[in-house]
């Protein structure tokens, strides 16, 4: 079992059957998995009761998993500052989680545009056809 963004740059020795001999196609996160990732990215941590993931969600299309969990760390050391400043536990909120997606830039977006490329110039045999559906319905 092995994971990579650009399956299309391994030697095609490790594709054979026996070894990595199936592609399997995990697309960036959907807006239910965004809100998700952040969550679970936040457990843990002083939320305030009014926090809103699936608003933030929203804002973070073209985020990956580690792109989120950026955002939750900084907004988290924002929080943690703000504390240290006012003496008591200053909660993540909102305002402070949507303060953080606009401070991080998304990674997707690249990779879209080069998966673009190997979908049409490079799908031999079928191997990118699940990258190819998911270009189409994009």
């Amino acid at each position: 079992l092995a994971a990579t963004n650009h399956p299309w740059d391994l030697d095609s020795a490790l594709l054979r059957p026996g070894r990595l001999g199936q592609l399997v196609f995990v697309p960036p996160p959907d807006h239910e998995a965004r809100a998700h990732i952040l969550w679970v990215n936040l457990m843990g941590r002083p939320r305030s009761d009014s926090l809103d993931v699936w608003a933030v969600a929203k804002t973070t299309e073209g985020f990956s998993g580690a792109d989120l969990r950026s955002v939750c760390d900084l907004a988290a050391e924002d929080a943690m500052n703000a504390s240290l400043a006012a003496g008591t536990i200053v909660s993540i909120d909102t305002a402070r989680l949507l303060a953080a997606v606009s401070a991080c830039r998304p990674s997707v977006g690249a990779w879209v545009d080069q998966a673009k490329n190997v979908a049409r110039f490079s799908n031999t045999g079928g191997r990118y056809d699940d990258l190819v559906e998911w270009l189409r319905r994009k």
